[in-house]
């Protein structure tokens, strides 16, 4: 949910967005040519699907725009204002990046991916840098912590990163997790992992960082809402 309401959800090879009626404010990419009753009643009441399949959640920053996860490799910046396309950012391997981006106070735009790195991008869609975490694909969304250290979950346990792209630390986590961490306002990091057990870290990097979109699904209540301002 962006700051003003709208709702943006996936649609069938493309992004939707539509206000609290219902009513449809603009989709990505837009069909061309436009749908008509003929063409619906020709595919049997289906709408002809797009090319824009989304492989992660999304993550909205301040200005409302919308960085998403998608085929071939790409991180993908959408204006959350009328839908249209401000930048792609490749990775370096063809992944499948299944990890939600998360965003800094500063805008930076972190995302992890299956090729096992760890991505810092500018707002403008400019690598600042990458970062092998040498632990195989990763699914879970990273996570930011007061101080900008950023969480990341491996399948072989949790990895502490400096907003400057440095290795701080290394936890193993034995049977490993695809499961995206929390973090409690003392600092406790939370993991879940492939054993069917919860972990709980004592972190030194303080609370849920207080940006756009620290974590998974904004919040810790995994709302999905983008803030009010």
């Amino acid at each position: 949910m962006l700051p003003d309401g709208v709702i943006v959800y996936s649609g069938v090879g493309r992004l939707d967005a539509s206000d609290s009626t219902g009513r449809t404010q603009w989709e990505y990419p837009v069909m061309n040519p436009p749908v008509t009753v003929d063409m619906i009643t020709k595919t049997g009441g289906h709408i002809p699907p797009g090319n824009f399949w989304l492989d992660s959640a999304m993550a909205v920053g301040d200005d409302s725009t919308i960085y998403v996860c998608t085929s071939d490799s790409r991180l993908v910046a959408i204006n959350g204002a009328d839908g249209h396309f401000k930048w792609e950012f490749k990775a370096k391997a063809h992944s499948v990046n299944r990890a939600s981006p998360i965003i800094a106070t500063d805008g930076t735009i972190y995302f992890a991916s299956s090729d096992g790195s760890l991505y810092a991008l500018l707002p403008d869609g400019t690598q600042k840098w990458a970062l092998d975490l040498g632990g195989g694909a990763i699914s879970a969304t990273p996570i930011l912590a007061e101080d900008e250290t950023i969480y990341v979950v491996t399948p072989t346990g949790l990895v502490a990163v400096s907003p400057e792209g440095k290795l701080l630390a290394r936890y193993s986590a034995g049977a490993g997790s695809e499961s995206s961490p929390t973090l409690d306002a003392d600092g406790t990091i939370y993991v879940a992992t492939r054993a069917g057990k919860i972990t709980a870290l004592s972190g030194t990097h303080g609370g849920l960082l207080n940006s756009a979109w620290p974590k998974f699904q904004a919040g810790p209540a995994n709302s999905g809402r983008a803030r009010r301002f």
